[in-house]
């Protein structure tokens, strides 16, 4: 056998048939797809007074077992730790971090750990109203699984150099900026030699929403000015393959947690923070309010254009502000 399994109703129904039928123990081991032992142990422990081997009554025995086996909750155990911990979480604002460490520095015997006193918020030991006294309100407990990036084609590496030296209109870089406590986000794109910005207001950060944005936003852009797009990981630009067919565009995938790679659209982000900042809500956002954020930044001279805007490098044309 690979490993101990416990039986199933639908096991024990078939080891009470074939004990009724005569079978050895070995035969119906085989049969159930267990071990020997397992069958023995099963009609020993779970016979009736009368000695007869009921299915129905071993696996509400067993069910009940299985109950009392699982190990109690710290914080639902012991009272006067629960009430220690609520002490130091809602009147003195520590952290579960620090109430962890502390219990351990006075060998109290209190083995809690900061996990645990963050699980407790979500399984019933702690109330979830106390997570607001703490600085920080989730933590992630455990390893947090990967999402699948099956989308990702190319690398920032397979760039052409061309890209690489903004040397030519056309090679854009995409990014999300995210609204405070909602799904609303703006997606921005900027061309790398003349930091020409367009964006779109979103309700959500789905894939399909940022393939809307992109195509409605690159259909009045000259094909010629569509040659490639550099975005992060993020799951957004999972539509990235048919963004591709419909715009007729190359798109590139930085490094995992490498902003710096997409210098040109970070950096735009911070320029569009003067007017949409940090803690902002953007449900109230509209598209024609974005586009005048965008006009602003799109007609204001840059030291790294030499004082050219970037309407006028996108574009080739000079403009007369004075």
């Amino acid at each position: 056998m690979c490993g101990y399994h416990h039986l199933s109703i639908g096991q024990r129904e078939k080891l009470f048939k074939y004990s009724v039928e005569g079978y050895s123990q070995k035969l119906i081991a085989s049969l159930i797809g267990c071990s020997q032992s397992s069958v023995s142990r099963e009609l020993s422990r779970n016979r009736g007074l009368d000695g007869e081997y009921s299915p129905s009554a071993s696996q509400i025995h067993y069910e009940e077992n299985r109950k009392k086996s699982v190990r109690k909750k710290v914080l639902e155990s012991d009272e006067e730790l629960r009430h220690d911990v609520h002490f130091l979480l809602c009147y003195l604002y520590w952290s579960p971090e620090q109430i962890s460490n502390r219990f351990r520095e006075e060998n109290r015997g209190k083995g809690i750990g900061t996990s645990t006193i963050y699980r407790a918020f979500t399984n019933g030991a702690l109330r979830d109203t106390m997570i607001y006294y703490l600085r920080i309100k989730h933590k992630r407990i455990g390893k947090a699984k990967k999402p699948k990036r099956s989308f990702i084609t190319k690398t920032i590496y397979e760039r052409p150099e061309a890209a690489n030296n903004r040397e030519r209109i056309g090679d854009w870089e995409c990014d999300t900026v995210a609204g405070y406590c909602e799904n609303y986000c703006v997606f921005t794109f900027v061309d790398r030699k003349s930091r020409y910005l367009l964006a779109a207001v979103s309700p959500t950060k789905e894939a399909a929403q940022f393939k809307r944005a992109a195509l409605e936003q690159f259909c009045n852009i000259p094909k010629e000015h569509r040659i490639s797009f550099t975005g992060d990981r993020g799951t957004e630009l999972a539509l990235m393959a048919e963004i591709e067919k419909e715009l007729e565009i190359t798109a590139y995938f930085a490094d995992p947690h490498a902003p710096w790679q997409k210098g040109t659209v970070e950096n735009t982000n911070g320029l569009l923070r003067q007017f949409l900042p940090k803690r902002t809500k953007f449900d109230s956002l509209t598209q024609v309010t974005l586009n005048s954020m965008v006009a602003k930044l799109n007609n204001r001279p840059r030291k790294v254009l030499k004082w050219r805007t970037p309407y006028e490098v996108f574009t080739n044309q000079f403009m007369h502000f004075t």
